[in-house]
């Protein structure tokens, strides 16, 4: 059973299960779009509403297990273990589409990897904005906190960048919902160290202490890298994020914009055109066939 997830509600329990349509009623094959370290959907509903509307698109949200829903989960193997078996509730009969950005790509592709595995169709597997599995590779003599910092900076001046652009009308809605989520996130970082933990927080951390020790297997269906073209400051360019490694059949499409913001304004235009033309491509070999 799947429900309707308006933009704002983004975090479910065990009970309330993982996959949610963002966008039902499309005639072409279902989009399963998977959630990141936060366990939200919010850039996937931006990206939805830039999609052709003959597709079907649903999350995945990041569920807590455990009586009153508290245990993360402990691997990314168990999560998409959970997560192929609601997908198959909601749709039964590939193919499929799975697409993760940034940290969830991982996530991602380990949910294919174990669909095709078992005998399911995934027609497209793609990873937005996302490192493989040995994550960004800096160069020499750039310590890791001098990346971060700057990282955090330039995407504060996106944002600062943003505001100035867009009209008066959006400016207020698109200040405000950034500043109640860094709000939210200093609130349940005092709480912490009081020793009251989120489950936001607990979904969080649980996931990147999965993402420490994921370790996948080489995946053999086809890969769609979009990636914006500007990398973060202290990175070793890489064109494939390291994916190259795991995926045979990997078509690499660089976005103009940061790294990071492929999924927000302008460019999210040009990763629905893109991811368009790329699922357009399995439906005609299929036709072909």
């Amino acid at each position: 059973m799947t429900t309707t997830l308006p933009a704002a509600i983004v975090t479910a329990t065990d009970a309330d299960g993982a996959v949610v349509a963002i966008r039902p009623g499309g005639s072409k094959m279902p989009i399963f779009c998977v959630h990141a370290a936060a366990g939200h959907l919010r850039l996937f509903h931006n990206l939805a509403q830039h999609l052709d509307p003959r597709w079907t698109v649903y999350g995945i949200r990041g569920v807590l297990r455990g009586r009153g829903g508290r245990v993360p989960y402990s691997s990314f193997e168990e999560m998409a273990r959970r997560y192929a078996d609601e997908l198959r509730a909601v749709e039964p009969d590939g193919p499929y589409v799975i697409v993760g950005e940034c940290s969830g790509g991982q996530l991602a592709y380990e949910l294919a990897r174990q669909l095709r595995d078992n005998s399911q169709d995934v027609a497209l597997l793609v990873l937005i904005d996302s490192y493989g599995p040995a994550g960004p590779r800096l160069r020499r003599f750039v310590p890791r906190w001098a990346y971060r910092q700057v990282d955090t900076t330039r995407m504060l001046l996106f944002h600062l960048r943003a505001v100035a652009q867009i009209g008066a009308g959006s400016r207020g809605t698109y200040v405000s919902a950034r500043l109640k989520r860094a709000v939210a996130a200093i609130v349940a970082s005092g709480a912490a160290r009081r020793g009251h933990v989120s489950e936001e927080l607990v979904r969080k951390r649980g996931f990147e202490a999965a993402l420490r020790t994921y370790r996948p297997s080489p995946y053999d269906g086809r890969v769609a890298l979009l990636r914006g073209s500007r990398l973060p400051w202290g990175v070793r360019h890489a064109s494939d994020l390291g994916w190259g490694d795991f995926a045979a059949d990997l078509e690499i499409t660089e976005v103009s914009c940061y790294f990071g913001t492929s999924l927000l304004e302008p460019a999210v235009h040009q990763v629905a055109d893109h991811l368009g033309r790329a699922l357009e491509a399995p439906a005609r070999e299929r036709t072909a066939g």
